[in-house]
Order: structure tokens, then sequence, then C-alpha cells
């Protein structure tokens, strides 16, 4: 499952991502690829990880394809939230988005912290 929204005015995305299966994917980076066309260059992201309680098996080229996508379309700095003690499934995040795709993320356990250091950054 996934939630998918954009704060215009803050020029942001939001991504939120619970146990997602491969026959979620085309229908996930559609709705991303769609979203990301109502931002301008230079959007940030938050990506929340709560929910995800294992690492996303089998599926490292959907993160990847997504990873891609939003740095492509312009994202300029991305927060990753994610539950203490779920180490596994940062690091599956930011291997690939550091060796694959070229960009590192901020790491955080809660939403408030995410909004004010992308909030900081304008």
């Amino acid at each position: 499952m996934y939630q998918v929204r954009i704060d215009p005015e803050k020029n942001r995305l939001y991504l939120t991502l619970s146990e997602v299966y491969r026959q979620e994917a085309k229908e996930l980076y559609e709705r991303l690829e769609s979203e990301c066309k109502q931002l301008k260059p230079g959007f940030t992201c938050i990506t929340d990880l709560r929910r995800q309680k294992k690492p996303i098996g089998r599926v490292d080229q959907l993160i990847y394809s997504i990873q891609k996508l939003l740095a492509n379309s312009g994202m300029r700095k991305v927060v990753r939230i994610v539950t203490p003690g779920a180490e596994e499934i940062e690091l599956q995040f930011e291997n690939i988005s550091t060796l694959k795709v070229g960009y590192s993320a901020y790491t955080t356990t809660s939403m408030k912290i995410a909004e004010e250091i992308l909030d900081k950054e304008k």
C-alpha cells in the first residue's frame, strides 16, 4: 500500500510506503510521475517508511525506478522517516539512492522533524 500527496505551496511531495507489492509498482510509478509534474523543479520530498515493517523484498528495481524518477523530475532534497530500529529498511533505500541514483537522504523518526529540516532549506 502507498499514499502520495503534494503540497504545492511548499513545493513538496509526500510519499508513504507500507508493504509495497510488485502488482502496485506500475500504478505507484505512474501516480508519482503525474504528481511530480505538478511540482516545480527543486521540490522537496518526505518519504514516510514508518509503516514498512521489513525490507521490500525483490523489488529493488521498483525503489530504483522511483528514486530515479524523483531525481530526474527535479527533486532537490529528501527526508526519510523511519521507525527506530528499522535500520535495514533505511539502508535498503539509502544504498540504492546513493550507489545507483546519486543522492543521499536525511533520516529522522518524526514528521515534525522532517518538515523542519526541509522548511529550513529554503
